[in-house]
């Protein structure tokens, strides 16, 4: 441990860039990631396009170990109301493998209604931190796929479980469950074409 100086420890920091991953893509955050000594960061969801823009930043910056600001995040996309996925945007996302994209839609939804299976049970119970847990993962996978309404749907219901107060909780699982039959019908409808 006494073998590497400060030096050392500084150049292995050069080399190797840390990139800090959070849920939020305001300025206050990113700032307070490179306060704490990050060299960059990226929000979440996480999109293929910009990890592979910020992995080949940080690839060509080994040339320039001071590093530059982190390139500013695109945009979410905008949900369509009409459909409860940007298909097209999630394939790109997936370097256009439809059977692959397929797959991992299919397993969400099934994942999905296990977890809301586990949320009715938990809201019975009382159980906020069950309901908000559950939630998070699954507005997660949701806004990974573009799936906004969806993920929008299962954010309310997070904060419903977060904040202890479960009054409205039944509600938001009942639009959650909708919203997530409306993806279910609609990847069958393409899987069928």
């Amino acid at each position: 441990q006494e073998q590497f100086s400060h030096g050392t420890a500084d150049a292995i920091h050069q080399k190797i860039p840390i990139v800090a991953m959070t849920a939020h893509a305001m300025k206050s955050a990113r700032d307070r990631c490179f306060a704490v000594g990050m060299n960059d960061h990226i929000a979440k969801p996480l999109k293929r396009e910009n990890l592979i823009s910020l992995i080949d930043k940080w690839l060509l910056s080994e040339k320039n170990p001071g590093g530059i600001p982190a390139p500013a995040l695109s945009s979410e996309a905008t949900s369509n109301d009409e459909v409860p996925i940007d298909f097209e945007s999630a394939l790109e996302e997936f370097e256009g493998d439809h059977e692959f994209l397929m797959e991992v839609v299919e397993g969400f939804i099934e994942k999905a209604n296990e977890q809301i299976h586990i949320i009715r049970q938990a809201i019975s119970e009382g159980n906020g931190e069950v309901v908000g847990r559950e939630a998070h993962s699954i507005k997660g996978g949701a806004a990974n796929l573009i799936a906004n309404r969806l993920s929008s749907i299962a954010f309310d219901l997070e904060k419903i479980g977060k904040s202890g107060n479960l009054e409205s909780s039944q509600d938001t699982l009942v639009n959650l469950e909708e919203e997530l039959k409306h993806l279910e019908i609609y990847i069958l409808k393409i899987a069928n074409t």
